[in-house]
């Protein structure tokens, strides 16, 4: 995400997780990874999340967002369900992701 980016993500939608820092990503690859309290499912697939963001070897920043809180943001990526990953490259949006199937998937973005 581009500098200008990560600020309004900062600055005008609430529920992006507190700590996220601006850094140059280069090739990295960003998770914005959007979820809510109440979803059971959200807690079960964070943990693989992360595991597969750790392991890729690719440099990774996850991002949390809360829906609840970042309805703003959910709604400009077209998030339809939770949890939702969209995987983000140099700025853009290269992928979305959905529910059970996202280890498979962003396994398969960042092979």
């Amino acid at each position: 995400m581009s500098k200008r980016g990560i600020r309004e993500v900062r600055k005008g939608v609430r529920g992006v997780k507190k700590g996220t820092r601006r850094t140059k990503m280069g090739r990295g690859l960003e998770f914005l990874f959007f979820t809510a309290d109440r979803c059971p499912v959200c807690k079960q697939v964070k943990p693989l999340v992360l595991k597969i963001a750790k392991e890729s070897g690719v440099k990774v920043r996850t991002i949390d967002v809360n829906t609840d809180e970042g309805r703003g943001l959910a709604s400009q990526f077209l998030v339809r369900g939770l949890p939702t990953v969209v995987v983000r490259r140099g700025g853009r949006a290269v992928e979305s992701c959905a529910g059970s199937a996202i280890p498979a998937r962003l396994r398969a973005v960042i092979g």
